[in-house]
Parts: C-alpha cells; structure tokens; sequence
C-alpha cells in the first residue's frame, strides 16, 4: 500500500502492516492510524479525518486481502473508541461498511467486524438508538452464523 495523499505522518509501512498476518502488528498499525485521526480531530480538520475513513473503507474493507480487511476493522474500531459519543457524527462512513463485513465469506472478517460493531455500540452508547435497526438486523445475522467464535462475540455485543 501507498501512503494516503495529504497524509504524510501515515506511513506506508503502517499500511502495509495493517494488512499483516500478526494481529499484533495489525493493532499497532491501527493505534498509529488511530493517532493521526486523533490529531486531526482535534486540531478540527474534518476533511482528512474522513479522508482517513474513506480509505478504510474504500481501499481496505474492500481488499481481496483478508488480513486487510481484518486491519481495517480493527482501526476503526480503535477510530470509535477513542471518538466515544462522538462516534455517531461518523456513523454514515463507519457503520455500514462494518455492517456489509458481516456477510464476508471469512470468519475472521465476521469476528472482527462483531468485536467493530461491539466497539462503535459502546462508544456511541445512546447515539445507537437512531441506528436500531441496523444493529438489530446485524445482531441476528451474528446469531444465525456458523462459526462458534462469531456466534460467542454476538452475545457479548448484545449483553456486554
């Protein structure tokens, strides 16, 4: 992967290890990314803050790279996390590309796209409420899934 245009502190090597077989490697990627959003959120540079998410969303969740995927979904995650309430002005660039990663043909995308969704849920708290049926119609997706991981996570994303 290249580095994000306007972007500069996004290394490409932070890219690249987004879309590594470590988790851990991935989770440090994704914390790096997480801080440059930070930053940008708070100097109020809304434009490369969307920039960052739209190149989650466009270049990543949408790889052919499973690990790719996964990284992506880890940052934002993290993205959410630290955006706490705020989450929610972000939810038309965050929350249904999450939500599509549900029906990935790999379990570890579902994994990691429920571990998202419990994430986004928590941080957003009441904000959710607005977006209920999306949740809800994600929740019974998770719990009609095959795979035990997947169906283990639904339960903490409903009853955390």
């Amino acid at each position: 992967m290249e580095k994000i245009e306007g972007i500069p502190e996004i290394s490409a090597l932070t890219l690249k290890n987004l879309g590594d077989k470590s988790y851990d490697r991935r989770k440090c990627s994704a914390e790096e990314i997480t801080a440059v959003f930070a930053k940008y959120y708070n100097e109020g540079n809304e434009d490369k803050t969307k920039k960052i998410l739209g190149v989650m969303q466009t270049d990543f969740l949408r790889s052919p790279n499973v690990n790719y995927r996964n990284g992506a979904l880890v940052t934002i995650s993290s993205i959410a996390f630290f955006l706490d309430t705020n989450a929610v002005k972000y939810f038309p660039i965050i929350l249904n590309p999450v939500l599509k990663c549900l029906e990935d043909s790999d379990s570890k995308v579902r994994y990691y796209s429920s571990e998202a969704l419990y994430n986004i849920a928590k941080a957003a708290r009441t904000g959710v409420i607005s977006y209920f049926d999306r949740f809800f119609y994600a929740l019974c997706y998770l719990f009609s899934d095959v795979d035990t991981d997947v169906k283990k996570i639904s339960f903490a994303v409903l009853l955390p």
